[in-house]
């Protein structure tokens, strides 16, 4: 009971972000409100980063978002939505990266073993193909973000950083799941259910699936 609240108290707070970030700079009143929801999302962060607030990181994650909103408002209500789609967008690129270093298991490849078992040679190298198709989709997403804030308008810029990420990720993943269900016909496939099970694992036990 205590977790579903949670987790409609965030997603709460990350939908009415944008109107209430953007509400806080017309109206200097509700800076407070918006401090509070900045340190909400970097509670949020930080867990996702760390899970665990006793680290420093955790704490900075909490005051530093509440202290600039407070501080200097201005500013930083102004970029707000880019900078946490930037830091979620780059926590994810960079975990998709690392995993791609020498001697290490691609991310997409760890979970495909987790469903499947060991995988052939063929399998292997596409699903290091894939984690690296999802690294550079996120670097993407923070490019198109700066090339948005700097050339284009402020409201496509906000739609971008505040809308687009989620659905191009879900388009993307759609995209791949039908590719992989038409090229690789030869191999055993994955069906939705499963992802939906392996998700579901994941969230009551993420140590398992670490690399």
């Amino acid at each position: 009971m205590t977790r579903r609240l949670v987790r409609t108290v965030a997603v709460a707070v990350l939908l009415a972000s944008p109107w209430v970030m953007s509400h806080a700079e017309a109206h200097r009143s509700w800076v407070p409100v918006a401090a509070l929801m900045a340190a909400l999302q970097g509670y949020a962060a930080s867990r996702a980063l760390s899970r665990n607030l006793r680290l420093p990181g955790g704490l900075a994650g909490i005051v530093l978002p509440a202290a600039l909103v407070t501080i200097y408002p201005g500013s930083t209500l102004s970029v707000w939505p880019g900078l946490l789609q930037g830091l979620i967008c780059f926590a994810l690129c960079l975990l998709f990266a690392q995993s791609l270093r020498p001697h290490a298991t691609p991310l997409v490849t760890h979970f495909a073993t987790l469903v499947r078992g060991p995988l052939p040679p063929a399998l292997r190298r596409y699903t290091w193909g894939v984690t690296l198709m999802w690294a550079v989709f996120f670097a993407s997403q923070i490019a198109l973000s700066l090339l948005m804030f700097l050339f284009a308008s402020r409201q496509h810029w906000l739609f971008f950083v505040s809308t687009a990420t989620g659905p191009l990720a879900v388009l993307l993943f759609l995209v791949e799941f039908l590719y992989r269900r038409i090229h690789l016909r030869g191999h055993q496939q994955e069906t939705l259910a499963d992802m939906a099970r392996l998700f579901a694992d994941f969230r009551a036990d993420p140590a398992r699936f670490r690399p």
